[in-house]
């Protein structure tokens, strides 16, 4: 799964141009969470046309919403509710198509409705003065831990999944994000051995490799690749067939997030290497095979990011107290 983030400069560079005010005129014209639907006919296309408008009717809207109440707050938005039927009548600013007389006639004398613009410019959360309930405390905000025990089960009830389907799907679609959960938990706790847990799931860190940074990603972040055992992953699935020997995924993971599951904060800072290492070199390198890269070149151990060792009393009287939720004992090995 890909998720694409979308940040303020984005969608105000020219070529979009969505600022405070355009962005208003466009959910109240095109709908949204308070005003389902918008206006009739009036697609995003449209609208953004509109929100570009010469006149700048989003701005003059904001502007008229912010500064005036009463009667005067009345008879602006009239003058405006005017301007809006007129463009989209005419085209005059030449940003649509064509002419929209039918449209400009079906908007209501009402529009735009106050009440919900200001619910999209002040909108309703449990900090707002007017919010009666329990204040949320956002220190007990964590990332929900997946249970691999019940999303087996439920896979089988209802999919009819035999283990062989079982084991392959999730290899395929679910153990990297189980992975990615358990070291980004708050929660995670390591050992000499490199076994990792968290309070439902836990893996054996086999190898960390440097990523190359031209990846095409648009992120300040560093990423390394990751290779983890995934045998405690699969007896949390409960398969009564025998599985593959293949026991190990290789995953994306940002730096920062190793670093703070191991509390190692020298992983941040581990040297550069002079080649680094691809996807499928890891997995090579796991069976002691030789890897080529693009130009001939052997990947070195200069690659590799070593996860320093450290005291694991502390991880032991932790682990204990993680052993009532029934996870299995990362002291067995692997």
């Amino acid at each position: 799964m890909t998720a694409f983030v979308y940040q303020a400069e984005h969608i105000e560079s020219s070529s979009i141009q969505l600022l405070k005010g355009r962005l208003l005129l466009y959910v109240l014209l095109a709908g949204g969470d308070y005003n389902p639907g918008g206006v009739t006919g009036c697609g995003p296309t449209i609208v953004h046309a509109l929100s570009k408008n010469s006149v700048n009717l989003g701005t003059q809207l904001l502007t008229i919403l912010s500064t005036y109440t009463g009667a005067k707050l009345e008879t602006q938005l009239d003058r405006w509710h005017d301007v809006l039927r007129l463009e989209l009548q005419t085209n005059a600013s030449g940003q649509l198509t064509k002419c929209y007389p039918k449209m400009a006639a079906e908007i209501p004398d009402t529009f735009p409705d106050v009440s919900i613009a200001r619910m999209y410019l002040k909108p309703l959360s449990s900090w707002s003065p007017q919010f009666t309930g329990i204040t949320p405390d956002s220190l007990l905000w964590v990332p929900t831990q997946p249970s691999v025990p019940e999303i087996g089960i439920f896979c089988c009830n209802t999919f009819g999944w035999n283990d062989n389907d079982l084991l392959k799907k999730f290899k395929n679609n679910l153990w990297s994000r189980v992975a990615f959960r358990m070291f980004s938990s708050r929660y995670v706790l390591r050992n000499w051995q490199n076994l990792f847990a968290s309070p439902t799931t836990n893996a054996k860190l086999l190898k960390v490799v440097k990523q190359d940074k031209d990846d095409g990603r648009h992120t300040n972040l560093e990423y390394i690749w990751a290779c983890i055992s995934i045998s405690n992953f699969v007896k949390l699935a409960q398969p009564t067939a025998a599985v593959d020997n293949e026991q190990y995924i290789i995953i994306s993971l940002p730096k920062v997030i190793l670093a703070v599951a191991t509390r190692d904060l020298s992983v941040m800072n581990a040297a550069g290497a002079r080649h680094l290492m691809k996807h499928d070199a890891i997995g090579a390198s796991l069976h002691g095979e030789p890897h080529q890269s693009g130009s001939s070149t052997t990947s070195t151990e200069d690659d590799v990011i070593e996860v320093d060792s450290e005291s694991d009393e502390e991880y032991h009287i932790a682990h204990r107290a993680l052993g009532s939720n029934g996870i299995i004992d990362l002291t067995n090995e692997i």
